[in-house]
């Protein structure tokens, strides 16, 4: 495989060792000891669950940080 990508690699804040390299046809994705290698259309599917997740997460973060007497505003 041809590898048409540099090696990305996350900061040091997660102190974790990960990092995704991209090849022609496929993403591999390294995660301390574990090796995925995914297709483009799982690698899609995975991105999107992932950013939901976080999106749900900060959503919550910023309910418990509003005070009592802010309101919400739909426009």
């Amino acid at each position: 495989m041809t590898r048409i990508a540099r090696k990305l690699e996350t900061d040091r804040r997660t102190k974790r060792r990960i990092w995704v390299k991209t090849e022609k046809t496929q993403s591999i994705l390294h995660f301390d000891n574990i090796t995925l290698k995914l297709k483009l259309p799982e690698a899609k599917r995975i991105a999107e669950q992932l950013g939901v997740s976080v999106e749900i997460i900060q959503d919550r973060k910023l309910r418990f940080t509003r005070t009592p007497n802010e309101e919400l505003r739909i426009i």
